[in-house]
């Protein structure tokens, strides 16, 4: 029988009639357009040869991080599409042009940016240019530090819309690279402002790095009309406005925070804001009491008032007068704090699951402040004045959770 041959190709077929063969021969077809050709047969002899199209390599270049340190190695990867085994590689920028493989290391003497460039070629066909830029940075002295996270606005409508995150370090080595969560925003960015749009109540944090390490985790929350649970609208900064010299600290839960640390000094007229969440995933046994407590941090003793509070620089409910008298609402639903505390070493308790006694309960997953304030209210008489005696007095924040 003569075994006729189909040969398919760019959408064509061609039939070729052999002549008979009585021993083994090899036949052999070449085409500059086909990689290769998949054959398949049937039992009366026809054979279909099919074309393997030629596809140019497509690449993405990753470098290991945006901003090496001068004088370290920095390691660069392509990772391309197609049967990367016969891949030829021609790299450019900085000093690559030596690599020949899919992975390249480049070591820069100055600070500045260098766009790196990669193309891949598999069976003679060359696919576009894949690039990568980064900026080389002198090491830096020491981390960043005092870094803050403002949301503008700090809270939304129904429905929610769009925010502005603004990350900014007052101390320590300028930041290169901030890392986020929240919201779905970007994990890792260059700049220090992202924009994200939400639909609920979100608490976003940064942490702001240099070539020296990362700098302190600071957290915004941005709140929206009708979710995040009973009690008053969180205030966010919104008291904050009626203080000079305000701290803002984020405490992390079950530790601890410190004014010094944060690159701030915290002044005789000054207000502390201590920021912490407590974990949505959190439960304890049922009248567990847990403990926020301010104490001296390098310098004397000072008698503090604090307020525990959904919002920061809160300090409503006192009536002045000889000693003050101070108002609270354990339940959260009443403009007053939820607890107050007062003394050189200023204790608030409370609880997450379940009433205790005398005790504010706070809600798994939501933010709260412990305000502080360097004031005696019986100083002066009995009329209160102000309890630091120097040109600063740093403190220190615990949480010793339930």
């Amino acid at each position: 029988m003569r075994p006729r041959f189909i040969i398919a190709a760019f959408g064509l077929a061609l039939a070729l009639v052999m002549p008979a063969v009585s021993s083994a021969a090899t036949l052999q077809f070449t085409n500059p357009n086909c990689s290769d050709f998949q054959v398949s047969s049937s039992s009366n002899g026809v054979v279909t040869l099919n074309c393997v199209l030629i596809t140019a390599p497509v690449c993405t270049l990753t470098a290991a991080t945006p901003n090496p340190v001068i004088n370290s190695a920095l390691n660069l990867t392509a990772a391309c599409t197609g049967n990367t085994s016969g891949y030829t590689y021609t790299w450019s920028g900085g000093s690559t042009a030596k690599c020949t493989t899919s992975t390249c290391t480049d070591t820069q003497s100055a600070a500045g940016p260098v766009t790196y460039t990669v193309f891949a070629t598999g069976a003679g066909s060359q696919g576009p240019p894949a690039t990568a830029t980064v900026t080389w940075v002198s090491q830096a002295s020491a981390p960043p530090s005092g870094c803050t996270l403002a949301a503008n606005p700090n809270a939304l409508p129904a429905g929610g819309g769009s925010v502005f995150l603004t990350a900014t370090c007052s101390g320590g080595g300028a930041p290169t690279q901030y890392s986020w969560t929240g919201g779905g925003i970007p994990a890792l960015t260059v700049g220090n402002v992202q924009n994200p749009s939400i639909t609920s109540t979100t608490t976003f944090t940064v942490t702001p790095s240099n070539s020296a390490g990362s700098g302190n985790t600071a957290s915004a929350t941005v709140t929206i009309a009708g979710s995040g649970g009973g009690g008053p609208p969180p205030g966010g900064q919104s008291f904050c406005a009626n203080y000079q010299n305000v701290i803002f600290l984020d405490v992390p839960w079950g530790g601890v925070a410190d004014t010094r640390s944060a690159g701030s000094n915290f002044l005789p007229n000054g207000v502390l804001v201590a920021k912490f969440t407590v974990p949505s995933t959190w439960s304890n046994a049922q009248g567990s009491v847990g403990k926020l407590q301010v104490a001296e941090f390098g310098d004397p003793p000072t008698y503090r008032q604090a307020s525990l509070s959904s919002a920061a620089c809160d300090f409503r409910g006192v009536a002045n007068g000889q000693y003050d008298q101070y108002f609270r609402d354990i339940t959260g639903q009443q403009p007053y704090p939820l607890q107050w505390a007062f003394g050189n070493t200023a204790v608030a308790e409370f609880t997450v699951t379940g009433n205790t006694l005398f005790r504010p309960q706070l809600q798994a997953g939501r933010t709260y402040y412990y305000n502080v304030r360097n004031w005696n209210p019986y100083g002066n008489g009995g009329s209160g004045s102000t309890s630091c005696g120097g040109s600063s007095c740093n403190a220190i924040i615990s949480i010793n959770t339930p």
